[in-house]
């Protein structure tokens, strides 16, 4: 049996999982929580949660993560490139960009990029295929762990086109923006785009 990722599920698929397992709903907004505000990377890290259930969503569920390939510093702009190996094997870009007043996260809505632009290295790699709303939002949570700092500020100005992967990036925009998740400010989220409609 496939496992669920939970981190592929909004907020209301991952109630209803929840409830298929027979757990009440706020154990739903638990995991959310663990997930998306405090970052775990295992069912061991939600210590509220009983080690029954715990080992009852292991059996049936994942938490996947981006993989760390290579991360490089810029010393003049204090900026952090992060390169990411998605699970088929595919790999994206991410930029932490700190700034005195806030902490912004560039990054990637697709794997390349159809569009062609000739100013653009991402162009000239052709198009290979749309990111998941999980491996969006999977990209801060990545940039927050391996800086160990909160992100005030989001860029979808990385890898691809927004718009042309539109509901997956409104997904993940929708964690990104959840109070009980990461709590981005709409605000506070800049979509790039080179002029879809």
């Amino acid at each position: 049996m496939q496992k669920i990722n939970l981190k592929s599920l909004t907020k209301s698929e991952l109630g209803d999982f929840i409830a298929s397992l027979g757990e009440k709903p706020f154990r739903a907004g638990q995991i959310w929580s663990w997930l998306y505000n405090k970052g775990a990377v295992s069912f061991d890290d939600m210590s509220n949660l009983s080690k029954g259930f715990r080992e009852t969503l292991a059996a049936s569920a994942e938490i996947p993560r981006l993989a760390l390939i290579r991360k490089t510093a810029s010393e003049a702009h204090g900026t952090q490139k992060f390169l990411w190996r998605l699970e088929d094997g595919s790999r994206i870009e991410s930029v932490a960009i700190p700034e005195p007043e806030r902490k912004t996260v560039c990054i990637s809505s697709q794997v390349g990029c159809a569009l062609g632009c000739t100013f653009c290295a991402t162009g000239r790699m052709g198009f290979t295929r749309n990111l998941h709303a999980c491996e969006i939002v999977d990209q801060v949570l990545s940039v927050r762990r391996e800086t160990s700092t909160q992100p005030t500020n989001v860029v979808v100005m990385g890898m691809g086109e927004p718009f042309l992967n539109y509901e997956n990036v409104m997904q993940a925009l929708d964690v990104l923006n959840d109070p009980g998740a990461l709590s981005i400010g709409h605000r506070r989220i800049t979509i790039s785009t080179s002029g879809i409609v």
